[in-house]
This record gives structure tokens, C-alpha cells and sequence, in this order.
């Protein structure tokens, strides 16, 4: 599981280090490969999966029995997949962040990593603090909403 909050600096190359907890975990979910998916999120971030996360992803957008899914559906995989890349993460823990998918989400020169269960966002500065400061007046109202899976344990 990813977790946690990283606040780190694009180095002149757009190359970020990725935190050595992340690429730990990482690590022990995919050994084969060390490297991250990254494609476009939503509220303005981008996503960053783990290559066995991934395939999840690629699962759950399986429409094997319907190719011509409606419109909406077509639209989110067609965008969500197109700007998708895969950045392998060099011996010294940096990935190259594509310029392309940083214009996207507004990243500069810092970016806030966070880790959000199965996957990596990140996150430009001003953004996240947007974010976090709307979440935090909201977070009971968002928890209540929210549709959680029971496994038989209860949340408090």
C-alpha cells in the first residue's frame, strides 16, 4: 500500500526522485520491473500505478463483450490510456517526468507525492493545498457519502 505525503523538486531535467518508501513498496509489488504507469487523474493530478497495479487497471477496463462501449466509457479510456507511460525509476530512484503529462497537471517545478493505497499522485503544490484545505472542511460529510466495501470489521 502506498501512503504518505513527499513534497520534492523536478530537477532541471524534469527528473523526480522517487521516495525511498515508495519505491520500497514498489518493490515488493512488482520485483520484475521497478517503474511506475503514469497517466492523467483527476482533480488535476496525475495517477502513478505499480506495473501489477496496472494490469488492474487494464482488467478493469476490459470490455471483451461489448468493444463499442457507450460514448462516456470510450472517452474516459481513450484519455486515461493515450496519456498513459511508463517511467522506469534509474538506479539513483528518479524517474523522468514526461513534459507532456506535467502541462497537465499544472506541475512546474515541485510536486507533492501522495501516496493513495494502490496507487502514486502527484500533485502540484498549490493544487494540493486547494485540495487539502476543501477535503478538511468536508472530510465527515465525504466518509459518510462514501460507499466502503465491508470485510466484517467495522471503520471506528
Amino acid at each position: 500500500m502506498f501512503a504518505g505525503q513527499y513534497d520534492h523538486t523536478l530537477d532541471s531535467k524534469g527528473r523526480l526522485i522517487i521516495p525511498a518508501k515508495l519505491r520500497q513498496v514498489l518493490l515488493k509489488e512488482s520485483p520484475e520491473i521497478l517503474g511506475f504507469w503514469a497517466t492523467v487523474g483527476v482533480d488535476k493530478c496525475l495517477y502513478m500505478y505499480s506495473p501489477s497495479g496496472w494490469n488492474k487497471i487494464i482488467e478493469h477496463f476490459a470490455f471483451d463483450d461489448n468493444p463499442f462501449q457507450n460514448e462516456p466509457s470510450r472517452q474516459v479510456e481513450r484519455w486515461f490510456f493515450s496519456n498513459a507511460q511508463f517511467l522506469e525509476v534509474d538506479k539513483t530512484g528518479r524517474v523522468n517526468m514526461p513534459a507532456q503529462l506535467l502541462g497537465r497537471a499544472q506541475i512546474s517545478d515541485r510536486v507533492i507525492l501522495a501516496g493513495v493505497n494502490k496507487r502514486v499522485e502527484v500533485w502540484a503544490p498549490a493544487l494540493w493545498d486547494e485540495y487539502q484545505a476543501k477535503v478538511a472542511n468536508s472530510f465527515t460529510d465525504f466518509v459518510e457519502a462514501a460507499q466502503f466495501k465491508s470485510h466484517g470489521s467495522s471503520t471506528d
